[in-house]
């Protein structure tokens, strides 16, 4: 077995004070665009500043940092495709790997790869780590899908598979994010669906994009979530 890996430097920067009731304007501006150098769709965009970013492409094992130029700065081979990933305090990445039961971590300095931890017999996901540096993830299994969420050494402490009613939540979980309300939103690709619970695992609302009268309704397709008290995607 294993020793467990300390995954202390975990960490999540919301970027502005949790206890403000309102949250800070945004303000959006086109910065640059370039192409990657891949065929494939870029699946998931890491940034560790301003003008640098680790980017996963769909039929792709490289992960590689690009500067907001296009200038590729590193490229790690790896031996499995990305399905996810997200940035460590210490610059590192926890990886996703696709069509796989595994979560990996990357040490982007050496290029050397770690199990973090199995999700067998489910596929894993999405990632999200928490401000308290734990980590959840969307697993997939058949027509059952389910949220787990782990220690930052790998040990799991929760799952979540059905609402208090005993029904399932989710169908085909993808994208998963904590807001800063510390209520878990997860998009689902089956379902077509945003769905959110709340810390005490009650489901607070599911939202379709169209109202259920629209002839847009069942025509929702989001790609991803990114969270305050809002949603966006």
């Amino acid at each position: 077995m294993r020793n467990a890996i300390d995954l202390s430097e975990l960490q999540f920067d919301w970027g502005f004070d949790d206890t403000e009731l309102k949250a800070p304007p945004i303000s959006v501006r086109h910065v640059r665009t370039f192409r990657q150098k891949s065929e494939g769709v870029i699946t998931t965009i890491c940034p560790t500043c301003d003008t640098v970013a680790w980017v996963a492409c769909s039929g792709d094992m490289d992960i590689v940092m690009y500067q907001t130029d296009g200038k590729e700065i590193k490229r790690i081979k790896l031996d499995f495709y990305i399905e996810d990933m997200k940035l460590t305090k210490l610059k590192n990445l926890l990886i996703s790997a696709s069509q796989t039961n595994f979560m990996k971590l990357v040490t982007t300095t050496s290029g050397d790869v770690t199990d973090f931890v199995s999700v067998h017999p489910y596929k894993s996901c999405g990632i999200h780590i928490t401000s308290s540096r734990d980590v959840l993830v969307t697993t997939k299994g058949g027509t059952e899908g389910k949220v787990l969420k782990f220690s930052p050494s790998g040990e799991i402490l929760r799952e979540l598979v059905l609402d208090r009613a005993s029904v399932p939540l989710y169908s085909s979980p993808d994208r998963v994010i904590q807001n800063s309300l510390g209520d878990i939103v997860v998009l689902d690709w089956k379902l077509k669906c945003i769905i959110s619970v709340d810390d005490s695992w009650r489901t607070k609302f599911k939202y379709y994009g169209h109202d259920k009268n629209s002839e847009m309704y069942g025509n929702f397709t989001p790609s991803d979530i990114v969270c305050d008290k809002l949603i966006i995607c």
